[in-house]
């Protein structure tokens, strides 16, 4: 369970991690960042300079991530609550919980 990247081709093209637990990637709005799970935490990678960071630890349960249309946030499911992250390195928002489990958070480009 590695992060890997193929050419249009199909061939091969690079494994990016070692971590052997990836799951749940997504690419960014852009295509210059993959965030995806990694055990209990969430990462991004950057192609450009091919590093990974963290993002957010300790999650008992990560589920699904969402990058917001300008690439600036990403929401991720945590524990049965969506949190909002900016990648600015800003505090992350959680997102009130409800009567009900919060899951698989999605961003809408609206204009209102």
């Amino acid at each position: 369970h590695d992060l890997y990247t193929w050419d249009i081709t199909g061939a091969l093209r690079r494994c990016w991690t070692d971590d052997n637990y990836i799951f749940n990637p997504i690419w960014s709005p852009d295509g210059q960042q993959i965030a995806f799970n990694a055990r209990d935490t969430l990462k991004l990678f950057d192609l450009s300079s091919q590093t990974v960071r963290f993002l957010m630890s300790g999650m008992a349960y990560a589920g699904r991530s969402s990058w917001s249309p300008d690439g600036r946030f990403i929401a991720v499911e945590a524990q049965n609550r969506i949190v909002v992250l900016p990648l600015n390195g800003a505090s992350s928002t959680g997102i009130p919980e409800g009567e009900n489990t919060a899951i698989a958070p999605e961003w809408i480009d609206a204009i209102w």
